[in-house]
């Protein structure tokens, strides 16, 4: 019994880290970056100025080839996007 809790909650500890990344839908590319400043026009000016900040950040880490800073700037504008 207590070996079949410890190795289910190994699992749910597993499966909890990985949704991060399994659910990410875009990768750091010109055109994911180019859908995400298609959705601009969509938004109200508050969240607008703080997206494109972050869209332009994106890009900056993507030129670097810093990839974890770029899809860190990726996740921080997807979170201000309209719902869709």
């Amino acid at each position: 019994m207590i070996k079949s809790t410890f190795g289910f909650a190994a699992l749910a500890l597993t499966l909890a880290a990985v949704p991060a990344d399994a659910q990410r839908k875009y990768a750091c590319n010109d055109a994911d970056l180019m859908m995400m400043e298609g959705n601009l026009a969509k938004m109200d000016a508050n969240k607008k100025n703080g997206m494109a900040q972050e869209i332009t950040k994106a890009r900056e880490m993507m030129a670097a080839k810093d990839e974890a800073g770029c899809l860190s700037h990726m996740d921080a504008a997807h979170k201000m996007m309209p719902a869709q």
